[in-house]
């Protein structure tokens, strides 16, 4: 998406000049099951996938696309490109066009098909990153060896010219069998990081969310899942969780036309926190102190021993 359009979904008056999701290209989008996000953000890393792996036909299986002079030449090639090639995918904001006039535009947290398909059948959560933070941060465990790219959409694709080796026909491909794919899939803003030269690696490639990771949104089937995971993770003192302000974490809400992402969860979480406070919860001593931290950096449930539990 090229539109430059600086219109707030979220924007925090607690945290003074802290970011807010806009619809700028910005911001990058990675939706998950809920199993999936307990080991991420414990990892703060995500998987990177093997091209036969990826769900475009056209993408397991290019031979149709290829003008090949020796069926043995095709073998190479893939096998070569499984070995040294992976990427992982994220979607960004969608802007969906008539003719020359812009008639909608969905933030790339909300969009219902990437939602169903990606994120458990809206069970899930969807992570937002900084664009730039996020090649920042990988440029400096893999160096030149990573290309972070918008994914283009045909109907029709052109045979890829073979080449003599398999690294000449990758370096000479590589946008159409990457960043290239079916018109069907247009609807998931896809852009792809791409990893190269991994065959060297003992396990694999991960690459790294740590400073790049900035808000969740959050389904309402996950917070009713995985309420109290959810808390057990976000109350231990070394989680990534536990750091992470809470007016980040975002609520899916419906919409007339999609979804919408509001600020929501940190009252339902609070809530939740004031109950365990008032019990005789063996975690009442590590949600004090959680909260306490809360009140002291961010100025955030300051009223919670208030709240009237009923």
């Amino acid at each position: 998406m090229k539109a430059e359009l600086n219109i707030p979904i979220l924007k925090s008056q607690l945290l003074p000049g802290g970011d807010c999701i806009s619809l700028n290209d910005n911001w990058l989008f990675h939706y998950t099951t809920a199993d999936s996000f307990f080991k991420i953000i414990k990892s703060l890393k995500l998987k990177t996938s093997r091209l036969g792996k990826l769900n475009d036909l056209n993408e397991i299986d290019y031979n149709a696309y290829v003008q090949v002079r020796n069926p043995l030449e095709m073998v190479r090639y893939k096998e070569y490109i499984e070995r040294e090639c992976s990427i992982a995918c994220f979607s960004q904001h969608t802007l969906y066009q008539y003719k020359d006039i812009c008639y909608k535009l969905i933030p790339g947290c909300c969009n219902p098909s990437m939602w169903a398909h990606y994120a458990g059948n809206v069970s899930g959560v969807c992570l937002c990153f900084d664009k730039a933070k996020l090649i920042e941060e990988n440029q400096k465990l893999f160096g030149d060896n990573i290309e972070l790219q918008e994914v283009h959409y045909e109907t029709n694709y052109q045979p890829y010219q073979p080449q003599d080796t398999a690294n000449e026909f990758l370096n000479q491909n590589k946008n159409n069998i990457f960043f290239l794919k079916d018109k069907s899939w247009e609807n998931e803003s896809e852009v792809r990081l791409l990893l190269t030269n991994i065959k060297q690696m003992e396990e694999e490639p991960m690459i790294s969310i740590a400073h790049s990771l900035k808000a969740i949104v959050f389904s309402q089937k996950f917070w009713h899942n995985n309420k109290e995971t959810f808390i057990e993770e976000t109350i231990k003192p070394n989680s990534f969780l536990n750091k992470m302000c809470p007016i980040y974490w975002l609520f899916l809400t419906p919409n007339v036309v999609a979804y919408d992402a509001s600020p929501g969860l940190p009252l339902l979480f609070e809530m939740e926190l004031a109950k365990i406070l008032k019990s005789d919860s063996p975690r009442a001593e590590l949600v004090r102190d959680y909260v306490q931290s809360l009140q002291k950096k961010y100025h955030m449930f300051e009223g919670i021993t208030n709240i009237n539990i009923s």
